[in-house]
């Protein structure tokens, strides 16, 4: 039986559910749930040379994950830069919907692949910090063959971590994968980073 765990209170007010402390974490850092941007917090010259770092970060950033163009250290630089000034409120309904896995510093050295996704990689998250929310992974290989990790029995979002924990299975009634987490740091109009347990930074651009 799928299992959903939180670290947090679940408040069934209103028309979805969102842990206590996301609610006031939220509405004290952005009244709309639209997020705000790290610059806020510099002021003078700092906030001048913060607003460069950040807008070149980005830019790399989209490049790669909605062009699939950039070198793979530059693209690692520049997550690293989001993820260190990373300020913003990210709730889990910024990124329900189906991703598509476009680059991953854990392959970010293998030859010819320069950290790009050889296969095509299709992450469905759905109302992860709901009952009966679930995240999944269809993969599709050229073509020619493809396969899907079902959701396991944990799905475990800390609101005040940004940090979605899960585990997936290969098919009905196999016993689930050992638990894995992603730490989201970025999520911006199609483009979504977090930083995995088990394969270091990803990116992902949004399919629908």
């Amino acid at each position: 039986m799928h299992v959903l765990r939180s670290t947090t209170q679940i408040s069934t007010s209103g028309d979805g559910y969102f842990p206590h402390s996301s609610i006031s974490s939220v509405l004290s850092k952005r009244q709309k749930l639209v997020p705000q941007k790290r610059l806020a917090t510099f002021r003078g010259p700092v906030a001048n040379l913060k607003r460069v770092e950040m807008q070149e970060a980005r830019k790399i950033v989209d490049d790669c994950a909605l062009k699939r163009k950039g070198d793979a250290k530059e693209v690692i630089k520049a997550m690293e830069n989001l993820e260190e000034m990373h300020n913003e409120v990210i709730v889990p309904f910024e990124f329900n919907g189906r991703w598509e896995l476009v680059f991953s510093s854990s392959i970010a050295n293998v030859p010819f692949l320069n950290g790009f996704m050889p296969v095509k990689e299709i992450v469905t998250f759905s109302k992860v910090n709901e009952p009966g929310g679930f995240i999944r992974l269809d993969t599709d290989v050229l073509g020619i063959m493809s396969f899907s990790r079902l959701p396991g029995d944990v799905l475990e979002w800390d609101g005040a971590k940004e940090k979605l924990s899960f585990n997936l299975r290969s098919k009905d009634g196999e016993a689930p994968s050992s638990v894995k987490s992603w730490t989201f740091f970025h999520a911006e109009g199609d483009v979504l980073a977090a930083r995995s347990s088990g394969t270091g930074l990803n990116l992902l651009r949004r399919v629908d």
